[in-house]
């Protein structure tokens, strides 16, 4: 990321303790910016532990409206409850759409030159999670002042690190546990994109922000789609590959979630044509992720 003396400098990242916030976090300080990031009083800061004295935090628990620093010139929302680890419907909608909606007034408030929110491109009808960002998304479209306003739809995101309930970390700790897998047929085909290729996306937006439109979508993805039985079978090969230990894996034996669609894949368009592209395959992908699992696991008993 080149900093001109057009490009903003100071960022607010909400999420900042996540998967993906932390990642963009590291990146913004290795790029130079001053960060805040938001936190609450249970957040976890195990993923930032090496520069949170780099940090300036903004405690989001007093409710709302939230108080954004008179110096951050970008806001970056890459808060989530993905409704996986029992989270109510009222907590789901709260993080997804109450809280972005409020940091965004705020951010009008306050005058920031862009706001930048991570999305989906899950269809609305396929959960909670996705229902709310889609509301989110419209009402990012239709905000009004004078703020940049930017809306990532983010397709199937992966990485080391990633949240526990998540699709390959749960996939990874059953492998683990030598548990059998009970899975869909594995058809749908999804744009498997790496953590990192979305960091840099936003790196981009962040660079052309004064070239955008008040508001713009993109997504965000390889522009390739790999049916998630491949995906599931290449993982598990990699983790026999490490450990010795071979995968029970069951395809078939789980019904397809209601309102799936077959095929889901990033138009990457318009954000090649800003100079971005996706550098890691899913090869280079899964490697990475099983490496970083195997690394900072519990010891697994491996057999050669």
């Amino acid at each position: 990321m080149s900093i001109s003396s057009s490009t903003p400098k100071v960022a607010l990242v909400a999420g900042g303790t996540g998967f993906l916030g932390s990642a963009v976090v590291r990146r913004l300080l290795k790029s130079g910016f001053n960060v805040y990031v938001t936190k609450r009083q249970r957040s976890q800061l195990d993923r930032l532990h090496d520069v949170v004295s780099k940090l300036s935090f903004v405690d989001v628990d007093g409710g709302y409206p939230i108080v954004i620093p008179r110096d951050v010139d970008v806001v970056i929302n890459t808060a989530a409850a993905y409704g996986r680890s029992n989270e109510t419907v009222a907590s789901v909608f709260g993080a997804n759409l109450v809280f972005p909606v409020a940091l965004l007034k705020a951010a009008i408030e306050q005058g920031v030159r862009a706001f930048i929110n991570a999305g989906t491109l899950l269809p609305p009808v396929m959960s909670d999670y996705a229902f709310a960002k889609a509301a989110f998304a419209d009402y990012l479209s239709t905000a009004s002042g004078s703020v940049k306003r930017i809306n990532l739809r983010i397709e199937h995101m992966y990485g080391p690190g990633d949240h526990e309930p998540k699709l390959v970390h749960w996939l990874l700790e059953q492998m683990a546990q030598r548990n059998a897998v009970d899975l869909t047929k594995g058809t749908q085909r999804r744009d498997f994109v790496f953590v990192d290729d979305i960091v840099t996306a936003i790196d981009v937006v962040i660079d052309k922000v004064n070239t955008l439109d008040s508001f713009c979508e993109f997504q965000v993805g390889t522009g390739i789609a790999t049916s998630v039985r491949k995906f599931v079978t290449d993982l598990g090969d990699e983790f026999q590959r490490r450990t010795g230990l071979q995968p029970t894996l069951r395809f078939g034996t789980k019904p397809t979630r209601p309102n799936e669609p077959d095929e889901l894949v990033a138009n990457i368009r318009q954000l090649s044509a800003m100079g971005w592209k996706p550098e890691v395959d899913v090869d280079t992908g899964i490697r990475r992720t099983v490496d970083h699992f195997l690394r900072n696991r519990r010891k697994i008993e491996v057999s050669h």
